[in-house]
C-alpha cells in the first residue's frame, strides 16, 4: 500500500466516490473549487499553494510524508503550467482537460474532438452543480462581474457579450456516461439542457481506465507524467500533452 496526497477538482467527486473504494492505496484528498476551471491563473495559484502547504506539513516532526502528490487535472488552459515541488514528486495524467479524464485517454479525447466540433461536455459533476441554460449561466456571470468590477455596467456588459459569443459557438451537447454509475437521471437532465439551448444531443461512453490507473499508481509514461522535485510542468505541444522543464530553465 502506498500513501499519496490527491489534489482534485470537485467536479470529480462522484467518479472518485465510485473508484476510490476499489483502490488499495491510502489517499489524503483536497478538493479545489470547480469555479476555478474558468480562471486558469487563479487555479494555478491555488494548486501551487496546496503543493507548498503539503510539503510544509511534511516537514513537521513525526508527519507522514506522501510518496507523491497527485494532480487530478489536465492541462486545463495551461492552469498546471509551472507547477513544481521541492521534495515530493508530482504526478499528473497526460490530459488536455477534465473531459480527457472522463473519456479515458488523450487519444479518445483527441479523436472525438477532431470529429465533433462545437460541443458542450456534460457529466455527473456538472449535473450536481446545477449547470442549466446559457441564460442561467450568463445571469450567474453577471453577478460575479458586478461584484468584481464594482457595478461598472459598461465593463460588465462588454465581458458578458464576450461570454455570449463564446457560448454561441456550441451547437451540441455531449453527455459522458460513466461505467458503473446510474446514468439515467444525468441523461435526462442533459437532454433537457440541450433542448432548452437548441443544441443537438449526443452521448459518449466514458472510461474509468485513466483515472483508475492514476489512483492505483500504475503510472506508465505514455499516460502519466511524473514531475521530479526541481522540475516544473510545461505543455509539450505534441501528442504527449505535457512535459517537464528544469526550473533553472524557466
Amino acid at each position: 500500500m502506498h500513501y499519496y496526497h490527491l489534489l482534485a477538482c470537485e467536479l470529480f467527486r462522484t467518479e472518485m466516490n465510485y473508484l476510490l473504494p476499489q483502490c488499495k492505496n491510502k489517499m489524503e484528498i483536497t478538493f479545489l473549487d470547480r469555479d476555478l476551471h474558468v480562471k486558469p491563473g487563479l487555479l494555478r495559484i491555488a494548486l501551487q499553494k496546496e503543493i507548498d502547504r503539503i510539503e510544509e506539513e511534511a516537514d513537521v516532526p513525526g508527519a507522514k510524508i506522501p510518496e507523491a502528490i497527485l494532480l487530478l487535472f489536465g492541462l486545463c488552459s495551461n492552469a498546471v503550467v509551472g507547477l513544481h515541488s521541492k521534495r515530493i514528486p508530482l504526478v499528473i495524467p497526460r490530459a488536455h482537460d477534465c473531459t480527457t479524464l472522463l473519456m479515458g485517454s488523450k487519444e479518445a479525447y483527441q479523436d472525438y474532438f477532431s470529429r465533433v466540433q462545437g460541443t458542450y461536455y456534460f457529466s455527473h459533476g456538472w449535473m450536481e452543480f446545477g449547470v442549466t441554460s446559457i441564460e442561467d449561466n450568463i445571469a450567474r456571470k453577471r453577478q460575479e462581474y458586478m461584484d468584481k468590477y464594482e457595478d461598472d455596467e459598461d465593463t460588465v456588459e462588454y465581458l458578458l457579450e464576450m461570454e455570449r459569443s463564446f457560448l454561441a459557438s456550441y451547437h451540441c451537447l455531449t453527455c459522458i456516461r460513466w461505467p458503473g454509475l446510474p446514468n439515467e437521471t444525468m441523461e435526462k437532465e442533459a437532454q433537457r439542457i440541450a433542448r432548452e439551448n437548441g443544441w443537438d444531443y449526443l452521448t459518449y461512453d466514458g472510461s474509468d481506465s485513466l483515472m483508475a490507473g492514476f489512483f492505483a499508481g500504475d503510472w506508465d509514461e505514455d499516460r502519466y507524467l511524473i514531475v521530479q522535485p526541481g522540475n516544473a510542468i510545461q505543455p509539450s505541444y505534441d501528442d504527449t500533452v505535457l512535459t517537464t522543464v528544469s526550473r533553472n530553465e524557466d
